[in-house]
């Protein structure tokens, strides 16, 4: 009985164990020992995205909708609203730092279509995995806008943009008067299908978001949703009618 007891509290060997004895033992083979290294590696790899996956899920379930606190000035086709990146971050920097979440961005230079900035955001966990997304974006040179000013205000925009991506963030009217009135957005499958095309076929995002007259994809509407689409396919069909030319030439 004190045998079983005794066999039963014992803690089971970790691999980490295993590879420290191997690693003192003078007969072990040295492909043996990288093998066992590179399973550990892949042990802590599979735990980091389980870890972030748990995490993720419980950041997302506790995100409110971000509150449209800026104005977009278009002349002629009026004023929409969106969420400015100081809203965003005052709302989601708690839960991140909740969660172990933290957030940072690069940019590269976006060389075709006029220039302008490729944002890379990159959501890092405490326990190691992390993933990226990227979002390409023209100079947003609006009326009296210097050239800094409009760096700052495209880099701004695609910080709202990657993390919206990364985190799939909501926006909404402050009081969400659309939604009292009745309006019906498009489904998250709709806007994923979006997203997909805008890649696919690498477009204008702020510009194609200006021609639909709306700051982001939630904001299209149901009774839009087929044009906002039809856009990115017949985009998508001229690519592949220039492309068949340049092969046949």
């Amino acid at each position: 009985m004190n045998e079983i007891a005794s066999i039963d509290s014992e803690k089971p060997v970790s691999l980490l164990n295993i590879i420290a004895e191997a690693a003192r033992n003078p007969d072990t083979n040295i492909a043996n020992l990288q093998a066992l290294l590179q399973m550990q590696r892949e042990v802590m790899a599979d735990q980091a995205k389980i870890a972030f996956a748990r995490a993720e899920w419980r950041l997302r379930k506790d995100l409110p909708q971000i509150p449209k606190n800026g104005t977009i000035d278009l002349g002629s086709k009026g004023k929409i609203k969106f969420a400015r990146w100081e809203d965003m971050a005052e709302v989601i920097q708690p839960l991140m730092d909740r969660e172990g979440f933290t957030l940072s961005f690069d940019t590269e230079e976006r060389a075709r279509d006029g220039g302008g900035s490729i944002v890379i955001g990159t959501l890092t966990h405490i326990d190691g995995h992390h993933k990226t997304a990227r979002f390409s974006l023209p100079l947003d040179s609006g009326p009296g806008r210097n050239s800094l000013q409009a760096a700052g205000s495209t880099l701004s925009y695609g910080k709202r943009y990657v993390t919206e991506l990364l985190l799939n963030i909501v926006r909404r009217g402050e009081d969400d008067d659309a939604h009292a009135a009745g309006i019906r957005y498009i489904t998250e499958a709709q806007k994923n299908e979006l997203v997909n095309l805008i890649r696919e076929t690498k477009a204008d995002t702020v510009a194609y978001l200006r021609a639909m007259g709306v700051n982001s994809l939630d904001e299209i509407e149901q009774k839009n949703a087929a044009a906002a689409l039809n856009a990115l396919l017949a985009k998508k069909t001229k690519m592949g009618v220039k492309k068949n030319e340049g092969n046949s030439s």
